[in-house]
């Protein structure tokens, strides 16, 4: 949990996690984030972008680990697919990449979970490297 960060006495906090549960659901393979709710389903970079408010700052840690490896599993050629809302992986983004590697190190700094950030070599080792080095060629996809 992130500690001291959200305060439940808080109205204002309190009122971020309720609009927040409107956007972090518990979707068909676990949590998600529908930013473009009910036009879109789910979007990588959306998801990765808004992770450390709608996941770290208000305490899901739990659902946020789940929703990274989530991510990490469509990762192919250093990138990430960005939603797969018309039944098929689409790698149309060219930032959510570095946006996951964001989020990872952010959850990891929050949570101390160093398990997540050694799990991810495990598919794509050496991690920095294997995403950072095809990103010039991704840029032509956005």
């Amino acid at each position: 949990m992130a500690a001291g960060r959200c305060r439940p006495g808080d109205d204002t906090d309190r009122l971020l996690a309720v609009a927040a549960d409107q956007l972090l659901i518990d979707g068909r393979e676990g949590p998600a984030v529908v930013a473009g709710y009910p036009w879109f389903g789910e979007w990588s970079r959306d998801t990765m972008t808004s992770y450390e408010g709608l996941v770290l700052e208000i305490g899901r840690a739990g659902q946020g680990r789940l929703l990274l490896q989530r991510a990490a599993a469509s990762l192919s050629e250093g990138m990430l697919a960005n939603t797969t809302d018309f039944g098929v992986a689409e790698f149309n983004t060219a930032d959510a990449t570095l946006w996951f590697l964001h989020a990872v190190d952010q959850h990891v700094a929050v949570t101390g979970d160093l398990d997540l950030a050694q799990r991810r070599h495990e598919p794509m080792p050496p991690v920095s490297p294997r995403l950072i080095r095809p990103y010039p060629l991704m840029t032509e996809v956005s």
